[in-house]
């Protein structure tokens, strides 16, 4: 999935230290053929009302089930329209689509999995003050919402960090 580095970055350089034309949501899906072409993959979110293909935020994420069991939901949390941020966020168009694919592959019976960049739940205490870049835009309610959807387990790497948080709802 992409990261906030990915997408209309106007500092973007190339490998030879030249200044580099910015990647669009459209480039990055088409260099990343292979993932979003692969069999696993089974939805693309579209954002009601935009042109087709990825024009949105947003519109990087998809759902795959690589395996019987499995669903892995990979969402776009960039903000990079009309051009890159260090922040992230999943607004409700998205969050309304992941919890639809999330209640699908939990009436499978399948483990549902989300990858994305930005963080949704705090690695530590102060990290909301600190450095709220990096978490999803009120990640509170959004983290909310997705983990009572269904979602098991969140995988992000925006912080560069290794650590695992937990969250626990009141479903569960």
């Amino acid at each position: 999935i992409n990261g906030n580095h990915d997408i209309n970055n106007k500092h973007g350089v190339s490998f030879s230290n030249e200044t580099a034309t910015p990647t669009t949501a459209k480039d990055f899906q088409e260099i990343y053929k292979d993932i979003y072409n692969d069999d696993s993959v089974i939805e693309r979110f579209e954002s009601p009302g935009s042109a087709p293909g990825p024009d949105v935020a947003g519109e990087l994420s998809y759902v795959a089930r690589p395996a019987p069991g499995y669903t892995i939901i990979a969402v776009d949390s960039g903000k990079y329209l009309p051009e890159n941020e260090v922040s992230g966020a999943i607004d409700k168009k998205l969050q309304t689509w992941i919890t639809q694919q999330a209640k699908t592959a939990k009436d499978r019976g399948d483990v549902v999995i989300a990858f994305g960049h930005h963080g949704w739940v705090p690695h530590f205490s102060a990290q909301p003050k600190v450095l709220p870049m990096y978490l999803i835009d009120n990640y509170k309610s959004v983290a909310t919402n997705l983990a009572n959807a269904g979602i098991n387990y969140v995988f992000t790497g925006h912080a560069h960090t290794n650590d695992v948080s937990e969250m626990t709802t009141k479903a569960g």
